[in-house]
C-alpha cells in the first residue's frame, strides 16, 4: 500500500501551502500596520493639545534678573493635513511674574 496522493487539488494545495501562508501573512500585516497608522493619524488630528509648565525660581546671580521668580508657559498644538505633507502648528504663550 503506498501513500501517494491521488487528488490533483490536494497535491496542489500540498506544494503550494507555504505560498499561501506567506501571502496570507503579508495581508495580514499590510492591514495591520497601515490601520494602527490611520488610527495614529486619527487621535492626533482630532483634537488640540494643550500644554501649561509653571517655574518656580528662587533666586538668580544677575543683577538685572533679581525680581523674576516664576514664568508660565502655556502651549497649544493642532495637528493638520496638507496632503501629501503633515503638518502641525504650535502657538505657545510666555507669562513672566516679578517678585511684587
Amino acid at each position: 500500500m503506498s501513500l501517494t496522493v491521488s487528488n490533483p487539488v490536494t497535491r496542489l494545495l500540498r506544494q503550494y501551502w507555504p505560498l499561501l501562508i506567506l501571502i496570507s501573512s503579508m495581508v495580514i500585516c499590510s492591514w495591520v500596520y497601515f490601520s494602527t497608522d490611520y488610527k495614529q493619524q486619527q487621535l492626533l488630528m482630532s483634537r488640540e493639545w494643550q500644554s501649561t509648565t509653571i517655574s518656580q525660581i528662587e533666586s538668580l546671580p544677575q543683577d538685572s534678573l533679581q525680581e523674576l521668580r516664576k514664568v508660565k508657559q502655556s502651549s497649544n498644538m493642532v495637528f493638520y493635513l496638507i496632503i501629501p505633507i503633515h503638518e502641525s502648528l504650535s502657538l505657545s504663550y510666555i507669562v513672566i511674574y516679578r517678585n511684587h
